[in-house]
């Protein structure tokens, strides 16, 4: 048999034979559909300028326009949705295709500048402000689709108009349950607070949100329309937002949904019809809602509603060197896995900065992430979680730099998590009973390793202590199983404190100046009984307070402390105290303590300060080449260190930690900062170059 192929017609001709020879000759004519070759992965172009959604998309110079033409349209494994540089879409981008194993579908950035910018956020009001009232000025915003959360007035944050300017109302009395708060001080009319937002602190580590639905003039309660977590008490502070009155200073806004008009009052008092307004929109920038093999990288996502990223059900996503700047939470990923989330600048969000959902992060890895100011934005308070937090199995959380966190700096959950080599400074700003690295709910098999942990600061305004409780790392509410090693913790409360847990391992940790004790191990939850904290080993540490106090402690309101766990080879240092250790209400020196306990009997102490560690610090730019007139991100952090001084193109003290835009670049920069501490002075350098 034999076959001939001429334009898709397959002749094939086929001899009968009988006997020695042909007798019979038959051709059979058949057609069939001929599979084209696997199409070639291809790139498509976005240019919110000068594309068209007409066009094909296959060049920079036939590109589409629109978010809305991506969304609507089916990608291929292997392709590339590449964005313009320098521009701006005020849409929401909603992945469309999956890709494969070996060709996932990238969405990125090309050209030259900026990078692509994906907004949450619209411009109003442009040139169409008038004067309300003093310094206020109106505007009608009759496309707005949300209440809004966020205001920028060229690119700088405005709270919502909000009543006490600051710090808290006061509860006088204990409430009887969790919609009520009573407040003998109050001494408005209804109509002014009915109808307003209320923030209510009533524990120190959360801020909850609810709204006034009346007000009893006789016993001056307010009833609330969203339950509180917790009944609020006597002493405990709240606040009220989003009402018109309450616009009384500059950097504040209130918008009527009702009427749809925007008022605000800008920080030079003026109409800001030359200012660029703009105003969170969306609940969305980039929402990936089951699709897998997905990269997205080189992107700016600004101002959400909710999420700036949102990641649902997917696996093996990567999201890398992003920027994300604003919303509630920037990247938050729901029952999503085998995923990385790597190199991205996380900034001024108004609470979380990189978020899983609750036990649903598997299989995850965040490495080399920038997270400054999460919950920390704006003269009012705010609720977080963390800087990052991670509930679930199996995640690898490496080399991130997580500062000026206003509660938790990285918070975990769940099993076989490891933290390793991350610099966290500055948590608990304005939450309290927090830690830089936190760990809870039951918690196995984890590993914290090689961390920096610094400035741990507490905040207890609003609350009915008057004093803080941040401490450095903090293992909590049943920990067990977990490794504390190689880490370097400074400036906290408490150095590291295991709270209800047992069996940890505690081993090679440096704590340096603890402001109450290097180490704290107690037994007093609630689901605690005697016997609850046992098993833990606490060996080859270094531990250094400048209180007064013991620089360890333990206490249990259960029972004994005997089976806590097994304590040897420390160092105590403890230049303003002459005890080593407090056990339940028991002061001790460490002879004392050896002999009282037959523990630590190879540890030592002394006097004195222990050996100070050298300043670490972190100096970097985001991007580090940028095109003429651009722009770009320093972002720096410092462990170990009293004083930070900037030289080069910078100058002048610096804080320990934070970030700079540096603007309007002409020409190739070098930066410098030299931090100084008790271990000596530590300086790094970053060039930004202009092409």
């Amino acid at each position: 048999m034999f076959s001939i192929i001429i334009a898709g017609v397959i002749r094939i001709a086929r001899a009968v034979f009988v006997g020695t020879g042909p007798v019979i000759s038959l051709f059979v004519t058949a057609f069939v559909l001929i599979s084209p070759a696997k199409s070639l992965a291809q790139t498509y172009y976005v240019d919110a300028t000068d594309g068209n959604d007409s066009n094909s998309g296959f060049s920079s110079s036939r590109s589409w326009k629109t978010i809305s033409k991506v969304n609507g349209s089916k990608f291929q494994p292997g392709d590339f949705i590449l964005f313009r540089r320098g521009c701006v879409w005020r849409e929401m981008l909603i992945v469309p295709s999956s890709g494969t194993a070996g060709n996932t579908i990238t969405f990125g950035a090309y050209g030259l500048g900026a990078k692509p910018v994906i907004s949450g956020a619209d411009i109003v009001g442009a040139r169409g402000w008038s004067l309300y009232g003093g310094k206020i000025f109106v505007t009608n915003v009759n496309n707005m689709n949300a209440s809004p959360t966020q205001l920028y007035v060229d690119g700088t944050y405005y709270d919502t108009a909000h009543y006490p300017n600051s710090g808290y109302l006061m509860a006088t009395a204990n409430s009887s349950n969790k919609n009520t708060i009573t407040d003998a001080k109050l001494g408005f009319t209804v109509d002014k607070v009915v109808g307003a937002t209320v923030k209510v602190r009533e524990v120190p580590w959360l801020i909850d949100t609810s709204a006034v639905t009346a007000f009893n003039l006789m016993t001056r309660t307010l009833s609330i329309n969203a339950s509180l977590s917790y009944a609020m008490r006597a002493g405990y502070g709240y606040y009220l937002q989003n009402k018109l009155w309450m616009l009384d200073s500059p950097k504040e806004w209130y918008f009527d949904p009702k009427a749809f008009r925007l008022y605000l009052w800008t920080v030079e008092g003026d109409i800001p019809n030359w200012n660029k307004v703009e105003v969170s929109n969306r609940s969305y920038g980039i929402v990936n809602a089951a699709k897998n093999y997905v990269t997205i990288r080189d992107l700016v996502v600004f101002a959400s509603n909710r999420y700036n990223v949102y990641i649902s059900g997917a696996s093996n996503v990567i999201v890398d060197n992003c920027d994300i700047r604003g919303g509630q939470v920037g990247i938050f990923l729901a029952n999503t896995t085998s995923s990385s989330i790597r190199n991205n600048s996380v900034r001024d969000t108004l609470s979380t900065g990189i978020s899983t959902d609750w036990n649903t992060a598997n299989n995850l890895e965040l490495l080399n992430n920038s997270i400054n100011s999460a919950g920390n934005v704006g003269s009012k308070p705010k609720n977080s979680l963390a800087g990052i937090y991670v509930n679930g199995d199996n995640v690898n959380i490496k080399n991130n730099t997580v500062t000026n966190s206003g509660y938790i700096g990285i918070s975990i959950g769940g099993h076989r998590i490891t933290v390793q080599d991350n610099i966290v400074d500055r948590s608990c700003i304005v939450l309290d009973d927090c830690g830089g690295i936190y760990a809870t709910n039951d918690g196995a098999s984890n590993k914290i390793t090689g961390n920096t942990i610094s400035n741990s600061a507490g905040n207890f305004i609003g609350t009915a202590y008057n004093i803080t409780q941040a401490h450095g790392i903090y293992l909590d509410d049943l920990t067990h199983d977990t490794i504390v090693s190689g880490n370097i913790v400074s400036n906290a409360d408490y150095g590291i404190f295991i709270h209800t847990g047992y069996n940890n391992t505690i081993t090679g940790n440096s704590v340096f100046n603890a402001r109450m004790n290097g180490l704290l191990m107690n037994e007093n939850g609630s689901d605690a009984v005697s016997g609850t904290v046992h098993g833990n080993l606490v060996n080859n540490n270094i531990f250094e307070v400048c209180s007064t106090g013991a620089t360890a402690y333990y206490y249990s309101i259960k029972g004994s402390t005997d089976k806590f766990g097994t304590f040897d080879m420390n160092r105590y240092c403890h230049p303003n105290s002459v005890f080593t250790v407090r056990n339940q209400s028991q002061n001790y020196t460490l002879p004392a303590w050896q002999q009282a306990s037959g523990q630590d009997l190879n540890s030592t102490d002394m006097n004195a300060a222990c050996a100070a560690p050298s300043p670490t610090v972190t100096l970097a730019a985001t991007p580090v080449t940028v095109a003429a007139y651009g722009s770009s991100i320093l972002t720096w952090s410092s462990t170990n260190s009293i004083t930070c001084v900037a030289g080069g193109a910078w100058s002048g003290a610096k804080p320990a930690s934070g970030s700079l835009e540096i603007s309007n670049l002409t020409g190739s920069e070098t930066f410098t900062l030299t931090c100084s501490g008790r271990g000596g002075a530590t300086t790094r350098v970053t060039t930004i170059t202009v092409h």
